[in-house]
């Protein structure tokens, strides 16, 4: 049994990989790093980072996922209060990804707030309308008629063989 001393001590060794394990998921986030923009990637960084600080893959995993979640309902006044130029930035040709990685903010998110203000669904432009959009861009956003016309002309140019919404970049 061990004793009250070695309890204690095996309780700080806990608290300090916790707090390493904390430390790094917020660097992680403050910095944007290219894990959370690589899917590919993802799960090799966080099993690496996870051996690196001796501390369970899944708690790494909700940690950071925590962390995440608390900086994109901090910062999601950036990506609402200037889309108009998150639009521009589009229209121009930078794509999804390099909006979101710009902003540090999940290129999911940036995808749907594009499509929220450039795709007109006439009388079915509802939430409802912008999640079937995103769950079937080509479908749905691949017909350039769903646009709005001062945007259409920046997605035909987008791609040679575009034809709608650039949906490629937000899934990279």
């Amino acid at each position: 049994m061990a004793t009250k001393y070695e309890s204690g001590m095996h309780m700080d060794e806990e608290l300090q990989k916790y707090d390493a394990a904390d430390a790094w998921c917020r660097e992680v986030v403050k910095t944007g790093h290219e894990l959370l923009f690589d899917p590919g990637n993802f799960h090799d960084d966080l099993c690496r980072a996870s051996k690196g600080l001796n501390f369970p893959l899944e708690s790494l995993h909700s940690l950071l996922r925590n962390i995440h979640l608390v900086h994109v309902k901090k910062y999601s006044y950036i990506l609402r209060n200037d889309i108009r130029r998150h639009l521009r930035e589009y229209s121009r040709g930078k794509t999804i990804l390099e909006i979101a990685r710009g902003l540090n903010y999940p290129p999911y998110m940036v995808a749907r707030n594009i499509v929220e203000n450039i795709a007109d669904f006439g009388a079915q432009n509802t939430r409802k309308a912008i999640t079937e959009a995103m769950r079937d861009p080509e479908g749905i956003l691949g017909d350039s008629d769903v646009l709005c016309s001062e945007y259409r002309a920046s997605e035909l140019n987008r791609l040679p063989s575009s034809r709608g919404l650039d949906t490629t970049s937000a899934s990279r």
